[in-house]
């Protein structure tokens, strides 16, 4: 019943124990929420863009199997509240609701894939009736110095927006909100569509325990160097901020780092503060950051040495989850530095050949090369690969190795505005293929052997 004109479903409760789900989304006459009292087995109730409904029916917390209530942008809503809480509920999602000013649900559980989403509301507090919870996977509220009361392992992720009043220094309120237990614990910390949040406090770093850090659509234009000491931290997204110019260097401790749509990026001082210690796969991408300079296009070609030498020189191992997948993507120049240009290139269409010549010496890594036309039509992710021939005479090639990707570019199509050059190393290939060279050296030397 999406998108419909109804202003209400029924007067009294119905009888219906075979629903297990109902979505009114975007029904904007929509006034009045059903009495679901005679729906025991509803599990999942979405009024998304419900924009007419000022509350909803007291007995949807009272169900004893639902599990989901979704309520975006209900900009009517003003008070979600309850004297009760079904112990099944373990998603509630009320983010962009602007005029809730009201929240007192006794949510009780206590366990993982828990959600409650409050962020760009007109609530200035945290709700009392959640300060005793922990173990949320994801937690949403408005920047606030109400805060620092939440208990530590509250949540697993936080995702923090705008204070609500507009005029509260946001950076002044989070150097007081991140020293708190909830934030010490946390592992994830994402800032969405802040647009008071021009710089991260210093006191960042005291967040240990942080593992991804997300930042969405904010007119931050650096971070701050302590971003360094968080050695933890595996993911850093930073997407569409546009008045970003400068990236500090990163723990080296990270495994992905993408940064989309920041056109203001110029300056990238190294990717990391020191020779990363241990193998894992990586994600590099700078999407649509056509402003870098020299400099940084030199930074991201050291950072891929360093990783692929660590490679070679632990070698590689079958048992290893950790064996080297290196993803580099960045906007191709023709003024950038010579070691950013293969040796060996070809372009036909979508499929490359490339011969390389009987003299070149192979050692044990080879950085395979690609790219991408701007005349990409909007994308969400990338196939590419490669297969390695080894000749073995005139006419014949023997296949030995090939490496195939998958590269996502995040939750939304990306229109590419410039080509980008895509440079990866596959560990387990480039062990195949010095595996398959050696093993024709030999036999080459050994025929040799013989008069």
């Amino acid at each position: 019943m999406q998108r419909s004109k109804i202003q209400k479903l029924w007067d009294r409760a119905q009888n219906l124990p075979s629903l297990e789900a109902i979505d009114l989304s975007s029904c904007n006459h929509l006034i009045e929420c059903p009495n679901l009292e005679g729906s025991r087995n509803l599990k999942s109730i979405r009024l998304v863009l419900c924009k007419s409904l000022p509350d909803v029916h007291p007995s949807i917390f009272s169900l004893p199997k639902i599990e989901r209530l979704v309520m975006y942008g209900c900009k009517a809503l003003k008070r979600l509240c309850s004297d009760y809480c079904s112990p099944s509920l373990r998603c509630l999602l009320a983010c962009g609701c602007s005029n809730l000013e009201e929240f007192s649900v006794p949510i009780v559980a206590h366990r993982s894939e828990s959600f409650l989403c409050l962020a760009s509301t007109a609530l200035s507090e945290v709700p009392t009736t959640i300060l005793h919870l922990k173990s949320f996977d994801h937690f949403s509220f408005n920047i606030s110095y109400s805060l620092e009361k939440l208990p530590s392992n509250f949540a697993s992720g936080i995702e923090l927006r705008d204070p609500k009043k507009r005029d509260d220094d946001t950076c002044i309120i989070l150097s007081k909100i991140l020293p708190t237990p909830a934030f010490l614990s946390l592992k994830q910390l994402m800032f969405f569509k802040c647009k008071s949040l021009c710089k991260l406090p210093d006191n960042i770093d005291g967040l240990q325990s942080l593992q991804l850090l997300l930042v969405t659509g904010c007119p931050i234009i650096g971070f701050p160097k302590s971003i360094k000491n968080l050695r933890q931290l595996i993911t850093l997204d930073i997407l569409g901020c546009k008045r970003l110019r400068y990236l500090p260097p990163l723990p080296s401790s990270i495994e992905s780092l993408r940064i989309m749509e920041c056109k203001s990026l110029e300056t990238i001082s190294s990717l990391t503060c020191e020779i990363p210690l241990r193998k894992h796969m990586v994600l590099v991408a700078f999407c649509n950051s056509m402003n870098l300079d020299k400099h940084a296009y030199e930074a991201v070609l050291k950072d891929l040495k360093s990783r692929m030498l660590l490679e070679v020189r632990d070698g590689y191992k079958n048992d290893d989850e950790k064996n080297g997948n290196l993803y580099y993507c960045i906007p191709y120049k023709s003024n950038m530095p010579n070691d950013c240009h293969p040796y060996y290139s070809s372009r036909k269409a979508s499929l490359v050949t490339v011969e390389v010549p009987p003299d070149c010496w192979i050692s044990s890594g080879l950085v395979f090369y690609l790219l991408f036309s701007q005349n990409q039509s909007c994308i969400k992710y990338v196939i590419f690969g490669c297969e390695c021939y080894l000749k073995k005479s005139c006419n014949e090639w023997e296949r030995i190795a090939s490496s195939c990707k998958k590269q996502s570019f995040g939750a939304f199509p990306l229109k590419m505005e410039s080509d980008h050059m895509a440079l990866w190393y596959d560990a387990k290939c480039c062990n195949t293929i010095k595996k398959a060279i050696d093993h024709r050296e030999k036999e080459w030397h050994h025929l040799q052997s013989y008069p």
